[in-house]
């Protein structure tokens, strides 16, 4: 494991730094710093890291004036071993990415495995915006984290590691699917709740599978109206009003 005090002095020596990847390996103690000793990173612009890094780094709201972009790692990148823990990502949500979220041109969320609880803690979210809905105990629904992202204009959310976003429900019953939401729309209910959102990339897809793409321009227009634009896989970005409609409801690429 890399130790923390050697990466801030490589950092602290690197002040042209505009973009920056932290993965898995750097060992934070179980009650790291508050803030960094001096401030580094003052080009900054992009930033990719789990939430522990993120809380690490950018803990003080001064640190990287220029960071126009955070993409937050729901988990560890490389290891199938570690648990994954939601809170930390909750956590980072509301103390690292809602105070700088005004100045903010991206947030990136990128779901790094497949787990058991994604799915329940994209339905933490979507059950927060209702009063009294079934998670009312957690600090998500008690705040309402992800509305206050006013500000946020641009949403990516990314998947690696056999994430499925499409269609995860295989070895699921009948009744299952039909009891509870499927990952799509859950996707795209979490999405709906930045209430001033534009931009929609969903970059973890194959858009070049037809079948995929009319579930789920489907499923942006109901749950994300206010969403204009929308990039799947490595197509390029369309307008909402660039998808028609077929006849029988389905979403269909008119262009």
């Amino acid at each position: 494991m890399v130790q923390l005090s050697d990466i801030l002095q490589f950092l602290s020596r690197h002040p042209s730094i505009r973009k920056l990847l932290l993965l898995d390996g750097i060992y934070l103690s179980p009650s790291p710093p508050s803030s960094l000793p001096t401030p580094i990173l003052p080009n900054l612009e992009q930033v990719v890291a789990s939430p522990a890094y993120l809380q690490w780094l950018l803990r003080d709201e001064n640190q990287c004036p220029e960071l126009k972009e955070i993409t937050l790692l729901t988990g560890f990148w490389y290891s199938f071993l570690r648990p994954l823990s939601y809170d930390l990502v909750d956590t980072a949500l509301e103390n690292v990415l809602l105070p700088r979220s005004h100045k903010l041109e991206t947030i990136g969320l990128c779901l790094t495995r497949e787990h058991p609880d994604l799915d329940a803690w994209l339905q933490s979210h979507v059950s927060s915006s209702a009063a009294g809905g079934p998670n009312a105990e957690t600090s998500v629904t008690r705040k309402h984290i992800l509305p206050k992202f006013v500000h946020t204009k641009h949403l990516r959310i990314d998947s690696v590691n056999c994430v499925n976003i499409v269609d995860p429900g295989r070895g699921t019953s009948n009744s299952q699917k039909q009891t509870s939401p499927s990952r799509l729309e859950l996707i795209a209910l979490f999405a709906g709740l930045f209430p001033n959102l534009e931009y929609l990339e969903l970059p973890g897809i194959y858009s070049h599978v037809e079948s995929r793409i009319p579930p789920i321009v489907d499923a942006i227009r109901q749950h994300c109206p206010q969403v204009k634009k929308l990039k799947i896989g490595y197509a390029s970005a369309k307008d909402m009003d660039q998808y028609g409609q077929s006849g029988s409801g389905n979403v269909v690429d008119a262009s």
